[in-house]
């Protein structure tokens, strides 16, 4: 089989399929009464096609007898093609003639195509009789050309072509073309060329689908062309129906639904909805049906039959691609977009095996086998569409050929990468509907492609697709009026245009928030060669890792796709108990660059030193596993450092993702601009942002690191990169290389982050917040600074949100902590030098400190008062209570949120006292007298 063998969908871009199918319904699995095989079912699949060599001669094939009997309201088969009416040709839509006939005969041996293949090719069915040969009489002409390619499918070989031969409409040929199998299908095929004079058996050394279906179409002799795939199998009434619709409707091609089929594990079956039921024999021109969307549909070559004169009047062709895939792809676009009259047919007559979906997923020589179909289908395009602009005189580019595929690659079926295809784009675009569709299939095509591959084979191939995106973007201008009922992919289309990294760790989000991690874990194919390891990279790339698992695969895909190959990756593993470890155990395998350290749960500070100690590289980066680097990451250090040699390397970074919006803050911390600096000294670290927090977003020389024994505080779990600058930048002396790139991208918000957690609950940030100021300024007073502005500064700016969003009561012992540090320290009188939201911040707290003093005096003076006086009942002392504390709350929220007005309140609280003790004395005259106190000291009223 050559097609994609799987119909499954994916979310958001990914949805699109191979291109936009039809619905995909559930029935129930019936047994194919056909026959088969009694092995069909077991576990084997189809080997994978491993062919070499270029084209051959053309086998010369003799010809057996064929069958004349046909079932009602069919037309017998004339005597020549043109006795049959069809319609004429448009010259508008003359395909390419660069494929227009088989090569031409040659003895030559050629690499790859010895004269031994050439002679290996052989026909058998030769009119002689055979024993136990069905008799059927002959008929020099078959209505239908039935084409078989066979290679190595023995196990399903048998149910097709029984399933062929029991079809109602007799009068056929069938053609079937073993490719060099080296299983059972040879003799499998003789006994059936000997048991039934319509089967005819070309035979040839090893070169593939498309070399096969060429064969096959050279020696068909009919008025229509079908095609079964060999582990396929079809409907008794397939062929008759399609013939029927089609001459019914005097179409050109009759295009019918289809099932696909499961065997294992369990019998499945589903039917594919390519039309839906009121397009039930409509007549569509396919290349302007619905915008072309038939074209972009999945190419299932197998569900339809098709005009042999309007293939041959066209000369159409399959690509030739030693051992690729999907050959069909290019062969049926063309046939539909010169298509005329095609009938749609809402039966389903052909079984579409899906059990051997594995044969070509990890094959890497197949991996750009669908570019190869597309390259062809570009050609085709732009010659048909510049031939019409030629004839109608509208506007298209001065050549016919397709930007960066020559004839000499087109023919060869080569891969031209579009990269080097953007080198010879045409200078004027080339708009037309055909065209448009082509895009949007190909977009279709790409992603579909992307999504099937081996995880290793995935970005190289993104970048592939995305370097011809680009390009045909940049060709068309625009993207619109594209996708026009698909809102999403326009914006898929210019993210991989723009940034094929970034989508692609996006994908691997978006695929464990859909499927769960577990669903996620893939494993590596057994051939697979990891990347090698190199003693001395240049970058070491620390990663803790810590219950992420959702996001890790973005991340590593980010490091081991890096543009600079001389990396090593360490993953510490910090007590992860998610399915962290075995992804990290999955990448282990799949790349020699990295390696993973495991160790109980210590903290970020604990797993960065671990990482730090591991490294073998000149430089040290540090990622932490929900972010990624961006693919120049590395080579853009290593080209800003050979230029310019430094111990420490800050450069920029962007946030993701937009929702929930990204802090304002940030927008004042991860900008950089470039310059370079010789030394950096505390005052640096004091006044500029960009070395204050956020480790990964610089590069440390790793001698530098191990020369100063610059390691982070073990003992924060929180903030332990401030720390860390606060060490570090102050050594500094060679150099600090200031790099404005935005190379590392930043997860701002995640809900199980450690920030997100910290922030939940705002008492235990602020303590957090206050424990790393308190280690902050005994870091700075270490190092022998004296009291000053910057210093308390720098103190407020780290205490600002902490201590503004922490809630009372809370907060009022956050102050006073905080208050205690700065006193400590001999900060209170160094605030004259600064700036002018840190002074406004500064007197905020004074402020709030004086009147929680003042609150506090009030509190205890009326506290006292009630004391004095005995309540007449519990409830009447609670709502008495209640309306103390409710006045004080009032007054102390008018405290915090205007400062300004702090002495007014004072006054005020100071009359309600007053007033208060006026209510209690006069409460006094109305009580009963004292008469004991009880052991804990409170009164106890005589009884009444």
């Amino acid at each position: 089989m050559v097609s994609n063998r799987s119909s499954s969908s994916h979310s958001g871009d990914a949805a699109t399929n191979k291109t936009k199918p039809g619905r995909v319904k559930h029935t129930s699995f019936t047994a194919n009464t056909t026959s088969g095989r009694s092995d069909q079912l077991d576990d084997q699949g189809i080997a994978p096609v491993n062919i070499s060599g270029s084209h051959p001669v053309t086998p010369t094939v003799s010809s057996s007898a064929t069958h004349s009997a046909q079932v009602a309201k069919i037309r017998p088969a004339d005597a020549t093609d043109s006795a049959r009416p069809t319609r004429p040709a448009n010259k508008h839509q003359e395909p390419q003639t660069s494929r227009t006939s088989p090569a031409p005969p040659s003895t030559k041996a050629s690499p790859g195509n010895s004269a031994q293949a050439h002679q290996s090719h052989r026909v058998r069915g030769d009119n002689q009789a055979h024993p136990g040969h069905t008799n059927h009489p002959a008929n020099t002409r078959p209505l239908v050309s039935v084409v078989v390619p066979v290679y190595n499918v023995a196990r399903y070989l048998e149910q097709c072509l029984d399933s062929i031969l029991a079809q109602t409409l007799t009068n056929f040929e069938l053609i079937c073309v073993d490719d060099g199998s080296t299983d059972d299908c040879p003799t499998i095929l003789k006994a059936y060329a000997c048991r039934d004079r319509r089967v005819r058996l070309i035979t040839n050394s090893n070169h593939g689908y498309g070399y096969s279906m060429n064969c096959g179409l050279d020696q068909a002799k009919g008025d229509w062309l079908a095609v079964v795939e060999s582990d396929d199998w079809i409907e008794p009434t397939g062929l008759a129906s399609l013939v029927e619709a089609a001459q019914t409707h005097d179409a050109e091609v009759a295009k019918a639904n289809f099932y696909l089929d499961w065997t294992r594990p369990t019998p499945r079956r589903e039917l594919f909805e390519y039309f839906d039921e009121d397009e039930d024999g409509r007549v569509i021109e396919p290349a302007s049906w619905r915008g072309g969307e038939i074209l972009r549909r999945k190419p299932s070559i197998w569900s339809a039959i098709y005009s042999l004169a309007l293939i041959r009047r066209h000369r159409l062709r399959f690509l030739e691609t030693p051992g690729a895939s999907f050959q069909d792809t290019a062969f049926t676009f063309q046939v539909f977009a010169l298509t005329k009259r095609l009938v749609c047919l809402g039966q389903a007559f052909l079984h579409y095996r899906q059990d051997n979906e594995a044969s070509s997923i990890n094959s890497k020589g197949k991996a750009l086998a669908v570019c190869d179909e597309y390259e062809a289908i570009e050609a085709f395009v732009r010659r048909l569409s510049a031939d019409n602009v030629e004839q109608t005189g509208g506007t298209g580019p001065a050549t016919t050929d397709s930007p960066g595929i020559s004839e000499t690659a087109v023919l060869s079926s080569s891969v031209v990468t579009p990269d080097q295809a953007s080198a010879t784009a045409p200078s004027r675009p080339l708009r037309s509907p055909l065209m448009d569709v082509m895009i949007q299939a190909l977009y279709d095509t790409l992603i579909w492609n992307y999504e099937r591959l081996d995880q290793s084979l995935k970005f190289p191939f993104l970048k592939l697709a995305a370097a011809w995106l680009r390009r045909l973007l940049t060709e068309r201008g625009n993207l619109d009026g594209l996708f026009a009922s698909e809102t999403w992919k326009p914006a898929a289309y210019a993210s991989i245009c723009a940034d094929p990294l970034g989508y692609h760790t996006w994908r691997e989000d978006e695929r464990a928030a859909r499927d769960g991690v577990a669903a996620t874990l893939r494993g590596v194919p057994a051939d697979f060669i990891p990347h090698p390891r190199s003693a001395d990279p240049q970058f070491s790339i620390v990663v803790p890792v810590y219950n992420v698992a959702p996001y890790l695969r973005g991340c590593l895909e980010s490091l081991v796709n890096q543009s600079l190959a001389d990396i090593e990756v360490i993953c510490v593993d910090d007590g992860s108990t998610d399915q962290g470890p075995a992804i990290l155990a999955e990448y282990l395998r799949r790349d020699g660059r990295i390696q993973v350290i495991t160790q109980a749960n210590h903290g970020l500070a604990t797993a960065r030193n671990r990482g730090i100690a591991a490294a073998h590289g000149r430089y040290v980066l540090f990622v932490d596993s929900d972010d990624w680097l961006a693919e120049t990451a590395c080579a853009k250090l290593a080209t800003a450092l050979a230029d310019r040699p430094a111990e420490v390397v800050v450069f920029g970074s962007s946030p993701y993702p937009g929702s929930p919006a990204v802090p304002a803050w940030l927008d004042d911390v991860l900008p950089v601009t470039d310059h370079w600096r010789r030394r950096l000294s505390l005052d640096d670290v004091l006044t500029d942002k960009t070395l204050q927090t956020f480790s990964w977003r610089h590069a440390f020389e790793r001698d530098f690191l191990n020369r100063h024994r610059l390691r982070f505080p073990g003992d924060l779990r929180f903030g332990e990169d401030l720390a860390f600058g606060l060490l570090a930048f102050p050594q500094v002396r060679h150099g600090a290389l200031f790099i404005a790139d935005q190379l590392y991208h930043y997860r701002h918000w995640r809900p199980a982050s450690l920030m997100a957690k910290a922030q939940a609950n705002r008492h235990s940030f602020a303590q957090s917040q206050l424990h790393l100021i308190e280690t902050a300024a005994s870091l700075i007073a270490g190092q022998g600074r004296h009291p000053d502005g910057l210093w308390l500064g720098y103190l407020l700016d780290q205490a600002y949100g902490a201590l503004t969003h922490c809630p009372e009561p809370n907060r009022t012992m956050a102050v006073n902590r905080f208050l205690m540090i700065v006193r400590r320290y001999g900060l209170s009188g160094c605030a004259d030098h600064l700036t002018e939201s840190q002074r406004a911040f500064w007197q905020d707290l004074q402020h709030q400190r004086h009147g929680a003093h003042l609150l506090n005096q009030l509190k205890g003076r009326l506290t006292r008062r009630l004391r004095q006086v005995a309540p007449p009942s519990r409830a009447q002392l609670s709502r008495l209570a209640g309306d103390l504390n409710w006045q004080i709350n009032r007054q102390s929220g008018s405290i915090e949120c205007q400062t300004q007005q702090l002495d007014r309140s004072a006054a005020a609280l100071e009359r309600q006292t007053a007033a208060l003790e006026r209510i209690a004395a006069a409460l006094e005259g109305l009580e009963a007298p004292v008469k004991d106190v009880d052991a804990t000291g409170s009164k106890i009223a005589a009884p009444v």
